[in-house]
């Protein structure tokens, strides 16, 4: 074995650990983010509520500036973390390599089986 085939073995096993390792955090930190969004949506009207009470209108304006940033910032990063743990070429290239039974499928499936199988043309 050269230094050359160690060196690679070394960095495609920490990619791989390192792949893994973040797939596993996104799975563990998407359900926060979830929560997160829930709260700051049901805490809304409180918000206006102490915006209302403010006697510098700087902090009022910074405070619903945080808020806005924060919700729309875990509004964009919880779409984007949830497509990345839904790899839908993998699903999709599944559907289309198996048999399908059309009686036990719903109508997605049926209709991917028939254009795999080219009865649509």
């Amino acid at each position: 074995m050269s230094i050359t085939d160690l060196t690679n073995a070394i960095v495609e096993g920490m990619n791989s650990g390192l792949e893994g390792f973040l797939e596993g955090t996104l799975a563990a930190v998407l359900p926060v983010i979830w929560l997160a969004l829930l709260g700051l949506h049901l805490g809304r009207p409180y918000i206006l509520d102490m915006i209302e009470r403010f006697t510098l209108r700087l902090g009022a304006d910074l405070l619903w500036l945080i808020y806005v940033g924060l919700r729309d910032f875990l509004i964009v990063s919880g779409v984007v973390m949830s497509f990345t743990l839904c790899p839908t070429s993998l699903v999709f290239s599944s559907i289309l390599s198996q048999r399908v039974d059309h009686s036990r499928v719903p109508a997605i499936s049926w209709l991917l089986a028939t254009i795999r199988t080219g009865l649509l043309d």
